[in-house]
């Protein structure tokens, strides 16, 4: 389901090479999500393409924070520094930075939401995978879970009134989040 359709130009892929000196073979494989901005997979890394709006300053502020947390937290992942320190190069008119590949893959809307069990097994699952947040009651769980399903339902909507196309199985995950976030009401 991604949103935004930036292409990982030659260009791109000659800054990468020559600023973190990173070769960007093959086809890379465009990763889901992004809101504003494409990422896309080469080997073990990410290539993020941000959108032509932000500016380097405050893709540095950004990143800074994403290596903030990271030094604290093993879930978090900061941008990969580029030869000369920084974490972004302008490319083409838009912020271009690398991350190192982690795996992983999207949930499905419902997957941890439809019960209460299912909320436990997710903070369960959280905490043997090593999370740092805190033990949460069934309430603060079930809020986490509607903020998270809201932003994703309101960017989809914008995606889809800036001309977005959404496929079936966009349509149909987004049908799912929203009865989700309905039936998750407090």
């Amino acid at each position: 389901m991604p949103f935004v359709d930036t292409p990982l130009t030659a260009a791109m892929r000659r800054a990468v090479q020559d600023a973190w000196g990173r070769p960007v073979d093959g086809e890379p494989v465009r990763l889901y999500g992004g809101e504003e901005s494409a990422a896309y997979r080469a080997g073990d890394i990410v290539v993020r393409v941000g959108p032509a709006s932000r500016t380097n300053a405050e893709a540095e502020w950004c990143h800074g924070i994403a290596a903030h947390a990271a030094a604290g937290l093993p879930e978090a992942v900061a941008p990969l520094r580029a030869r000369d320190g920084t974490t972004v190069v302008r490319v083409e008119g838009r912020p271009v930075s690398v991350w190192s590949h982690v795996a992983g893959e999207w949930p499905d809307a419902d997957e941890h939401g439809d019960a209460p069990d299912e909320r436990r097994r997710f903070i369960a699952d959280y905490h043997d995978a090593g999370g740092t947040a805190g033990e949460m009651d069934d309430e603060t769980v079930v809020q986490l879970i509607r903020h998270r399903l809201r932003r994703e339902a309101a960017y989809f909507e914008h995606a889809r009134r800036r001309g977005a196309v959404h496929d079936e199985d966009d349509l149909g995950y987004h049908e799912r989040r929203v009865k989700t976030f309905f039936a998750l009401r407090p």
